[in-house]
């Protein structure tokens, strides 16, 4: 029989109780009990990582690790917990758009600076490439989006988006970036044309993990919406709430000594 409570206590843990958590989660768990777990689990975190600051403090690597384990209950938990609304249905299709638009300015600003660059006489060797990337991350500015039904997750979203922006940008097993993109200049413009094009988008749909449920079946989800539900450590409920996304072109230079 499954206990809730040692598993909470033991965290982390190993594949076969995580799955019989999961299990225990979809098939037992009322609604109210999920809400408690959600809780639960912030408040842990909390006591690990304390009051919001600009960045996280150090956390050693046990408490990092229960951490991780926490946030992961976390995401389970409240992605369990979502019967999308039609106004949540709504706000991801919306989203999806927003983010697949920001994908095809992100391909057209660097092939933009790749050109401006390769016409502009300078030796380019293949130390230099156009970087371009989309990230979210939290800030003042930008705080999670208040909607009328954030009572039903019972989650203190825009402490905790704070918390796992700042955690994925330390992880060493999570991307520092939602989409990313690298050209060099060893090759012609025709060739880096060619490849300066978004083959991640190409008309099939990337719904799977937590997006594949049938309200959003109508949803051609694209990359980036898709790599921030499973790539990441963010619930759908914490993608709907967030406010803003950086999309950064610039060039690097990266020249190994040896």
């Amino acid at each position: 029989m499954f206990e809730l409570n040692e598993y909470l206590r033991s965290l982390p843990q190993d594949y076969k109780a995580n799955h019989a958590f999961k299990e225990w989660l979809h098939c037992e768990a009322d609604m109210d009990m999920k809400r408690a777990i959600v809780k639960s689990v912030e408040e842990r975190i909390e006591r690990i990582v304390g009051h919001r600051d600009i960045q996280l403090p150090h956390i050693d690597e046990k408490n990092w690790n229960v951490l991780k384990a926490l946030i992961k209950v976390r995401q389970t938990t409240l992605d369990a917990l979502m019967i999308p609304t039609a106004d949540e249905v709504e706000r991801m299709s919306r989203l999806n758009g927003q983010l697949l638009t920001l994908t095809r300015q992100l391909y057209a600003k660097v092939a933009e600076l790749w050109k401006v660059m390769n016409d502009s006489g300078h030796h380019l060797d293949d130390d230099y490439c156009v970087e371009g990337v989309i990230k979210y991350r939290w800030d003042e500015d930008r705080p999670a989006m208040t909607l009328d039904n954030d009572s039903w997750y019972a989650s203190d979203f825009n402490y905790m988006l704070w918390v796992l922006s700042e955690f994925d940008q330390r992880d060493t097993h999570t991307m520092s970036c939602i989409h990313e993109i690298l050209q060099d200049f060893s090759m012609t413009e025709e060739e880096a044309r060619k490849e300066l094009i978004d083959t991640y988008d190409d008309g099939d749909t990337w719904t799977d993990g937590s997006l594949n449920r049938p309200a959003f079946k109508d949803i051609n989800v694209c990359y980036v919406l898709h790599a921030l539900c499973c790539h990441f450590h963010y619930a759908l409920a914490d993608v709907l709430r967030m406010n803003g996304f950086t999309l950064a072109v610039h060039v690097a230079y990266d020249h190994i000594y040896k």
